[in-house]
């Protein structure tokens, strides 16, 4: 789902549109399915139709995770507040998009991703990614530059932790860890990381093992990096 919010519409009225057909490819059509309002004075039973015509637009994904905001129309963007294990599990990828009128969305993407092999001889249950030590902010909303697509972080997402993400495992006794590499995800700002990142696996019975990244290492916009693979045994 995509946000969209239209040069003729109010201040902080967004539409929300919905992929129609398969995902996965390089373009794709999008259906309307309802608005929001981030504008205190247009609550929702007050948000007019569809505008007839518009000019120009700006659109964020994805749509219940972006913001944007009344009359200074800064594009906020929530980042993913957990860990994905595997490509294809990764998902809301934050984007911002633009466009003419008649023209197509036209989105880029502001942050980008790491991949760490995960191989090891015991079973994990969770697993904290951790940037408390650099104090830099990796989780919650970030504004984002609409020239450059620099993110800057505005605010935590409710109570979550601005420099923790998370992974769960989904089996009753965790998951198993083996010679052949895991390989999980996570999304972060562009940057230079210098001190890496901890890395705190837990087990099923409450053990937790800390592992340290490569230090340092720069993450690049739009960018997948490979930091080298993490044994976590005993």
């Amino acid at each position: 789902m995509i946000c969209v919010h239209f040069d003729t519409d109010p201040e902080g009225v967004m539409r929300l549109y919905e992929l129609s057909g398969t995902g996965n490819t390089s373009t794709g059509n999008f259906t309307y399915s309802g608005s929001m309002s981030v504008n205190p004075d247009i609550p929702y039973d007050q948000i007019p139709a569809l505008p007839s015509s518009y000019n120009s637009l700006l659109a964020g994904y994805s749509g219940m995770y972006t913001q944007i905001t009344p009359y200074d129309q800064d594009v906020i963007l929530q980042t993913p507040l957990e860990i994905f294990m595997g490509m294809e599990s990764i998902k809301d990828f934050p984007m911002i998009g633009s466009a003419q009128a008649g023209q197509p969305i036209s989105f880029n993407c502001p942050f980008g991703l790491i991949q760490i092999p995960v191989t090891g001889n015991i079973a994990i249950e969770r697993i904290y990614f951790d940037t408390t030590d650099q104090q830099q902010e990796i989780a919650g909303y970030f504004v984002i530059d609409q020239t450059t697509y620099q993110p800057t972080f505005q605010g935590q997402a409710g109570s979550q932790n601005q420099f923790s993400t998370t992974w769960a495992s989904s089996g009753a006794n965790g998951t198993q860890l083996t010679d052949t590499p895991l390989s999980f995800y996570v999304v972060l700002p562009p940057g230079t990381y210098e001190a890496g990142t901890l890395l705190q696996f837990q087990t099923p019975d409450g053990t937790t093992i800390d592992k340290r990244t490569q230090m340092p290492f720069t993450v690049n916009r739009a960018q997948i990096l490979n930091l080298p693979t993490v044994y976590v045994g005993q």
